[in-house]
């Protein structure tokens, strides 16, 4: 037991210092090409509501939603077998009222009655519309510590996840579900903890961190044709962070302040954010619709300059770098550490 929660703190640890700083920029110089002139700036005319969800001894740090009155947040910790996962109704927030035998981490769906959450031990739970029910357990010979951290897919007949496996020294497995099996398609040889997943025209794109000889390096990977490869690796100490970013339906990569593409093997720079309190979290709808994670709260890229949305009560509350983007709302889960409060920032846009 001691062992368990020893790896498990271990995890979190490393998992809130990818999530918190935000995730991983890299000092790559890229070259720039100019967002699509045809789009029109993104709306800034939200109204905003501050929901405050109690959970302590937790961190619900992932979201998702198939609409305005359908909502999940989870995350692994809790008191009750009931603290980790959270669901909205468009009214309120509330536990969800069935005790699931899992810690969730990662959460995804594709509708009201298709949704997915991953966790400890490797499970994998799906829900009906009605109910969560276990779908599958990963497991690895001789690990006893598997853990589900992301899920991300195109189609209910194209999720992926992401386990990290751990006794013998972190490594990392990428699951792929077809609409009625799990099938691992790619397991390291290596010490790599995967994080995040991307998959544009055919070819997933990875960010991870790699431990060795008690460094660690920053890596992101592109794997098709069964075949993984390493597009770029530097250690921590000569880097500091970076991640995938997903703009509507395209893969982006947060570089430092550069929000980049991989076109046909180089990094070309979108746009820069040179603002102060950046978070290094963006995500959006298109390149001149796009949110940011400050350090003191939410801001707007609207194609022309960057403007805040929403400022916290204090310094020390942050988005979490998985949000939910609607058509005319999204959804930011933050955590106030000074207080230790769970925050689900909704924002709606005016009719």
């Amino acid at each position: 037991m001691l062992k368990y929660k020893t790896r498990k703190n271990f995890l979190t640890n490393i998992l809130l210092f990818i999530f918190l700083n935000l995730n991983l920029f890299l000092n790559l110089s890229c070259n720039t090409i100019e967002p699509t002139d045809d789009l029109k700036p993104g709306r800034r005319d939200y109204v905003w509501t501050v929901d405050t969800l109690d959970s302590p001894n937790n961190e619900l740090r992932r979201t998702w939603a198939s609409s305005e009155n359908d909502a999940w947040a989870v995350g692994p910790g809790g008191i009750t077998a009931y603290d980790g996962l959270w669901h909205f109704d468009g009214t309120e927030w509330q536990p969800f009222p069935q005790a699931l035998s899992i810690s969730p981490e990662s959460i995804y769906g594709f509708a009201q009655n298709d949704v997915w959450i991953g966790g400890n031990d490797g499970k994998i739970f799906h829900f009906n519309g009605n109910e969560w029910l276990q779908n599958y357990v990963y497991s690895k010979q001789a690990s006893n510590y598997v853990f589900i951290v992301e899920l991300w897919g195109t189609a209910p007949n194209d999720l992926y996840a992401i386990a990290i496996v751990g006794d013998d020294g972190f490594k990392s497995a990428i699951l792929h579900y077809n609409g009625i099996n799990w099938k691992e398609i790619y397991y390291s040889e290596f010490p790599i903890q995967f994080f995040r997943v991307q998959k544009e025209e055919g070819i997933l794109y990875l960010s991870g961190l790699i431990l060795t000889n008690g460094s660690q390096d920053v890596a992101f990977y592109e794997y098709k044709n069964n075949m993984i490869k390493e597009i770029y690796r530097k250690s921590l100490g000569e880097i500091t962070f970076g991640t995938l970013s997903q703009i509507g339906d395209k893969t982006y990569f947060l570089i430092d302040k550069d929000l980049c593409r991989f076109i046909n093997g180089n990094f070309v720079k979108v746009i820069t954010f040179n603002v102060e309190q950046f978070g290094y979290g963006a995500y959006g709808r298109n390149e001149k619709d796009i949110f940011l994670s400050m350090r003191d709260g939410l801001a707007h890229y609207n194609g022309e300059n960057v403007e805040y949305l929403y400022r916290f009560s204090n310094n020390n509350t942050n988005p979490f770098p998985y949000p939910v983007n609607l058509r005319n709302a999204v959804f930011f889960p933050a955590h106030d550490k000074n207080n230790d409060l769970n925050l689900i920032l909704r924002g709606h846009l005016k009719d």
